[in-house]
């Protein structure tokens, strides 16, 4: 049984946390629903303690693949999703995202593209055409799109 310090085994995985909460975020702002944005707010800090993908918040990564992007996500985290949920929660502009808005920025090609992990097993083709790798047009339009936010959060924050 969980108390109010959380769970006895611990925090939940990132993997299970940030699709649900992307999903809590979304709804709130739909419905208009505070008890939907409380708990994708908690779930947002939970990432946030960790600087969105930090062992204790600034040692390395807490896994390699947090940092290779993907479109889409299915049920994988990665510092993509992480950033999506702050952005939904007005938080892109928060100092514990500086780290992997930075890391995002990073992995901008010289062609203003980034890439990413394809899905596609290759023996037969995709029900869906994503645009895999360089042309993933999902993923490059969400990270550029984080990045934008990120600046407009920024501006504002200085006004």
């Amino acid at each position: 049984m969980c108390d109010q310090s959380g769970c006895p085994g611990g925090d939940s995985s990132f993997h299970e946390t940030v699709t649900a909460a992307i999903g809590l975020a979304a709804f709130a702002r739909a419905c208009h629903r505070n008890d939907a944005l409380d708990a994708a707010v908690r779930a947002a800090e939970l990432l946030l303690e960790h600087r969105l993908f930090r062992v204790g918040g600034h040692g390395p990564a807490i896994h390699p693949s947090w940092t290779v992007l993907r479109y889409p996500p299915y049920w994988r985290y990665d510092i993509l999703q992480g950033l999506r949920l702050l952005e939904l929660l007005g938080l892109l502009g928060e100092d514990r995202a500086t780290d992997a808005l930075n890391e995002l920025q990073s992995m901008r090609r010289a062609d203003g593209r980034f890439s990413g992990r394809s899905w596609a097993s290759g023996v037969r083709p995709a029900a869906i055409d994503y645009g895999w790798g360089p042309a993933n047009v999902m993923l490059n339009d969400r990270a550029a799109g984080l990045l934008a936010a990120w600046g407009r959060a920024l501006s504002v924050a200085t006004e």
